[in-house]
């Protein structure tokens, strides 16, 4: 990713990129220090930010103590901010121009953002074409079910006017689909062990008592839980409830334990049949931000850069205004 970056700064002579959403700044660091950026992060979780300035003066201390010199001409400059759906450039401009300690109106600066979640990766597009003074974006998206639908307050899905116009529509499960890796889930599929996939069926039971329960329940964020061997049904929902205040009856649990035992494995029949439309519906959201962003004068594609057993969504979006660079 940081490649990219340095590709998107070589094309618009900009060196100066806000990195959002940037955890304990990994790629901040790559940025600052292999390829000489000014570089400054916008993070919601403190402590994370904490964390990456740690990380940085621990990077400098071993260079220094190892004589390796580095690109940095400025170490990072990391902000506690949320970026959200009522963010607005001036606002973006504010803090970015105290971050680089400048003046100048016309400042110049691109945005990465590595795995934006939900609506966040639209909103830093929207930010990008709403902001003269950002020269180029870089962004790989993540969990694309959290994208607002004709929201009142914002819409993540559609941005571009060929499908506002031709009113395009998706929804939470299609989306939720299209955030699973099918080039993992065949590797799993072709081991004679496949009994590891039984996990879907728990997850699709654990969401049948949700719903019994309480429909506000639906669709909740359950705990991640790792299949092991013999696992029963009750430890999973144990664990997958573990950080939430959801009392399931012991009858409840063993009737729908049976009905998963008996059916397993149709879920992953089923389960496999859905991904074969997961990435049909991912092209379909980068599709409508391609769009979005040529609608705006710039110069976009869409790259698959990322390994993609690694990091199922691979696809990087990139754009670099036409007014950006000199002909």
């Amino acid at each position: 990713m940081s490649k990219i970056c340095y590709q998107s700064a070589l094309k618009t002579n900009c060196f100066n990129i806000v990195d959002v959403g940037a955890g304990v700044g990994h790629l901040s660091r790559m940025l600052a220090y292999q390829y000489g950026f000014l570089v400054s992060t916008l993070e919601a979780n403190e402590q994370l930010n904490q964390m990456a300035y740690k990380l940085d003066m621990e990077l400098e201390n071993k260079l220094l103590r190892k004589g390796i010199s580095h690109s940095n001409p400025k170490r990072i400059l990391h902000f506690n901010y949320r970026v959200d759906e009522s963010t607005t450039s001036s606002q973006i401009m504010s803090i970015i121009k105290e971050a680089f300690q400048s003046d100048n109106g016309q400042f110049k600066f691109g945005i990465v953002g590595l795995h934006p979640c939900g609506n966040l990766g639209s909103m830093l597009l929207k930010l990008y074409n709403n902001c003269s003074n950002i020269s180029f974006i870089n962004i790989v998206s993540c969990c694309y079910m959290k994208l607002s639908f004709e929201s009142n307050l914002f819409t993540g899905y559609p941005l571009s006017h060929v499908c506002l116009k031709k009113q395009f529509k998706l929804d939470y499960l299609s989306c939720e689909t299209a955030c699973h890796a099918i080039e993992n889930y065949v590797s799993k599929l072709k081991t004679e062990n496949h009994h590891h996939l039984k996990i879907h069926a728990f997850r699709a039971g654990l969401e049948t008592i949700l719903v019994n329960i309480n429909l506000d329940l639906k669709h909740s964020a359950v705990g991640n839980v790792k299949y092991e061997e013999n696992m029963t049904f009750e430890e999973y929902c144990d664990r997958a409830l573990k950080k939430m205040n959801v009392q399931i009856p012991k009858s409840k649990m063993k009737d729908v334990e049976k009905m998963v035992e008996a059916s397993w494995e149709k879920v992953v029949k089923f389960y496999s049949a859905r991904l074969f439309l997961a990435p049909l519906v991912e092209s379909i959201i980068l599709y409508d931000r391609l769009l979005y962003l040529a609608e705006s004068n710039s110069h976009c594609n869409i790259v698959p850069v990322f390994d993609c057993k690694i990091s199922p969504r691979n696809h990087v979006l990139r754009a670099e205004k036409i007014f950006a660079k000199e002909y």
